[in-house]
């Protein structure tokens, strides 16, 4: 039985922690900035980043579970992520967890702490992006977009959307009076948008929508280093959310391959793949992750590969530049017509 937390209220707390290790020296002054951040849209904030003894795995577990059983806490906030996340999977007490449910967001390597909550916990996570990327003096801030989804998601309540052009408002997550939940594909009609060379339009080569399945949503590096961490996962009958970045399609072709010998990924309700992406940080493209020709020659090879047709690429989550908040471990349903998903149960246990 699923167990799932509540929405966001202000005045509510919200934990920060780093789970992962030390914070990076980049990071430094985002921890400051976040408090700040949070506190001025009236929140409380609790500090549970490690500043000591923070590259001992059970120092880190230790303080997740602190912020776990804190009965003030309503949302968990990892500040950043890394690879060292991997070494407290199998320290966490999943079984508290699941009977102190709490909202708890991030993205690329966390994500492999939430897929590990939501598969032994039974518990909602949010891939979305780090609160690092959300405040306002972060050097790389997420686009406005991002920001003003992940608030509306989280909290189910109106936020600042001055900054949004009238598409993007219209692309926001949607509560529909059935309680079934729409998170609109900004990328299905991307024209609309400001491009970027990280961006392209949504490409599905079937006219047919998914079964209804528990969104997995993750990084194909997460899927694939979990199972060897000893955090193996049942994949059949999910609904894939895969995100990829800094890999070229012939590197992507390889790891789908291995997780595919793994887990069999034609018994699973659909993939839906984000929109992969380099690394912001290089001067000039290197990979062509653009080229519509490659993506779809892509999504033909991997159909032939993983015996399935239902595959979609082109989805604003993961690493890409517009990015949606996406609620896992709860079900939902892909719509091939309008590149949505169209949740079918609210992740929280109340509405507002």
């Amino acid at each position: 039985m699923t167990v799932k937390p509540e929405p966001l209220s202000k005045g509510d707390t919200i934990a920060l922690v780093s789970p992962a290790n030390n914070l990076p020296d980049r990071f430094k002054k985002q921890e400051e900035y976040s408090i700040s951040y949070l506190e001025k849209l009236g929140y409380r904030v609790k500090n549970c980043i490690n500043h000591t003894n923070a590259e001992k795995p059970s120092v880190r577990a230790n303080t997740l579970m602190e912020a776990f059983a804190d009965n003030n806490v309503k949302a968990i906030f990892p500040i950043c992520g890394g690879d060292k996340i991997y070494e407290i999977l199998n320290l966490i007490d999943y079984d508290f967890i699941s009977t102190h449910p709490k909202i708890i967001c991030g993205y690329s390597f966390i994500g492999a702490l939430l897929l590990a909550i939501t598969d032994r916990a039974k518990c909602p996570t949010f891939i979305g992006p780090h609160i690092n990327f959300l405040n306002d003096k972060s050097t790389s801030r997420e686009l406005s977009y991002t920001v003003a989804a992940f608030w509306t998601m989280l909290s189910q309540a109106n936020v600042e959307k001055t900054s949004l052009s009238n598409y993007e408002r219209a692309c926001l997550p949607k509560q529909a009076s059935n309680q079934t939940l729409e998170l609109p594909n900004i990328y299905k009609n991307s024209y609309k948008l400001k491009q970027s060379r990280q961006d392209v339009s949504y490409i599905s080569l079937n006219n047919t929508s998914t079964r209804e399945g528990i969104v997995y949503a993750q990084s194909l590096n997460n899927l694939i280093t979990m199972g060897n961490a000893g955090i193996p996962l049942s994949l059949n009958d999910k609904l894939l959310v895969i995100d990829a970045l800094d890999d070229s399609f012939d590197n992507i072709k390889y790891k789908l391959e291995i997780l595919n010998t793994k887990y069999s990924l034609g018994n699973v309700s659909g993939i839906v793949f984000s929109s992969f992406t380099e690394r912001t940080d290089k001067v000039t493209p290197e990979l062509d992750l653009q080229n519509k020709d490659k993506i779809i020659n892509f999504l033909r090879y991997a159909s032939d590969c993983l015996k399935t047709d239902k595959l979609y690429y082109g989805f604003p989550t993961g690493h890409s530049k517009y990015k949606l908040t996406l609620p896992i471990g709860i079900k939902a349903k892909f719509d091939y017509i309008t590149g949505s998903l169209i949740y079918t149960e609210s992740p929280f246990t109340k509405q507002r």
